[in-house]
């Protein structure tokens, strides 16, 4: 059977598309604004660690150096130190991947830890995107006002 529309029907439902596209609109606009907003606001901040770094490193040699080379030698520094960090990050993410899997996946019983630490690592970085865009909404909102 074919159900019969009216005019005034169609126009609200045109309305209400119009509408929500507005409003997906506006809120990738804020996305955009918030996350150069935020681009901003970290890469002042990094440069000033890093080169407050690469200033403690150099030490007296530091003062005749220009900003840009300091933040140089303090971002090697930190990577040098990261890299020292690293080798037990790895097994600690993918058991908490596994953990999450086990917490999330309908049928945790019967599927194997790989298979968990995917379901984890989806549901983590699913969780993760969603907070990051709204952050980003919100920056790009008070951005804007």
């Amino acid at each position: 059977m074919v159900e019969i529309i009216s005019q005034q029907e169609i126009q609200a439902k045109i309305s209400q598309m119009v509408e929500r596209a507005k409003g997906m609109s506006r809120n990738a606009y804020f996305v955009g604004v918030g996350a150069l907003s935020r681009a901003e606001e970290t890469a002042q901040t990094l440069f000033e660690e890093y080169a407050n770094v690469g200033a403690k490193s150099l030490g007296e040699d530091a003062e005749e150096k220009p900003k840009a080379l300091l933040a140089g030698y303090g971002f090697l520094s930190t990577l040098k130190t990261l890299q020292a960090q690293f080798p037990g990050q790895p097994q600690a993410m993918y058991e908490r991947w596994v953990e999450i899997g086990q917490e999330k996946a309908q049928n945790a019983a019967n599927m194997n830890e790989l298979l968990l630490a995917a379901v984890g690592a989806g549901y983590l970085a699913k969780e993760e995107s969603e907070k990051l865009i709204n952050e980003l909404l919100a920056a790009g909102e008070k951005r804007s006002a």
